[in-house]
């Protein structure tokens, strides 16, 4: 079976509830509902959900700034049932597409090293790791790695 097609789409706060219960099953130190929704409405758009079809349940979403020439992915996170289907290499070639899009020079995230999905699905897709940052994530202090892609 090939991955899944999606249908990405700015977040609205009809999705609130659903992205928080994501999140929550996701990280161990989830972002606050205050945090989501200050993402909801930008302009340009910010906060974006992957559904398989218009009405199911969301199976992913990213957050990420544009800051002059550079995008920085914020989180991107996948519920556990549909986690190993594709669904975060789909978003992640939609952030590059758009990066593409958009002339950007690179693109920035941080990483937990102890998240090896996500640090091989990054890999994978050319990132590198520019340095860490000690003490980054909470609850246990565990350092970031700050990794970047350039077209």
């Amino acid at each position: 079976m090939g991955p899944p097609s999606l249908t990405i789409l700015p977040a609205g706060p009809e999705d609130l509830d659903e992205i928080l219960r994501i999140e929550e099953a996701s990280f161990p130190e989830p972002w606050t509902r205050g945090l989501f929704l200050s993402e909801i409405g930008k302009s340009p758009p910010t906060l974006f959900v992957a559904r398989k079809e218009l009405g199911a349940p969301i199976v992913g979403y990213l957050c990420f700034w544009t800051l002059a020439e550079e995008i920085h992915l914020l989180n991107l996170a996948v519920p556990p049932f549909f986690r190993k289907q594709g669904v975060g290499r789909l978003l992640m070639h939609f952030l590059l597409d758009a990066a593409r899009k958009q002339g950007i020079s690179r693109v920035l995230l941080e990483v937990r090293p102890s998240n090896k999905a996500a640090l091989t699905l990054y890999q994978s897709l050319g990132f590198k790791t520019l340095y860490t940052r000690p003490s980054y994530y909470p609850p246990h202090n565990e350092e970031a790695w700050v990794m970047e892609w350039q077209p």
